[in-house]
């Protein structure tokens, strides 16, 4: 995420490693596998009652382009609730892939650096 992060609050890498540790849960963490075990990726969604909210979808680069995420997302859509997410505004590659997938911009705020996004749960 450093190319995204950097540009908006500057690369001081030990700060990077307190908000870390500070924030970082492992329990909610799903670790996304390829077809012969290896790590490619995380998956970290919440259920919050009336929707699920998704704190972070990763892919390793070399992964990525292979159709991972859109099944991560496809899976979590044929749930059929409401998904919520946030995107920083300079991730242009992940707004688009929400966009494809259906996702519309909640909020999109001048002094804010993400955008929130969800996609309507379908009745069915």
């Amino acid at each position: 995420m450093r190319e995204y992060i950097e540009p908006l609050y500057g690369c001081d890498i030990d700060e990077q490693r307190r908000l870390h540790v500070r924030y970082f849960k492992p329990q909610p963490l799903s670790i996304i596998e390829d077809d012969n075990g290896a790590a490619i990726g995380l998956l970290d969604v919440s259920d919050k009652g009336d929707h699920l909210y998704v704190s972070r979808i990763e892919v390793r680069p070399e992964a990525q382009g292979r159709g991972v995420g859109t099944a991560i997302m496809d899976g979590l859509i044929r749930e059929g609730r409401t998904i919520r997410l946030r995107v920083f505004k300079n991730n242009v590659r992940a707004r688009r892939f929400y966009e494809r997938l259906g996702f519309v911009v909640d909020h999109e705020s001048d002094d804010e650096h993400h955008l929130s996004m969800h996609r309507a749960g379908e009745v069915t």
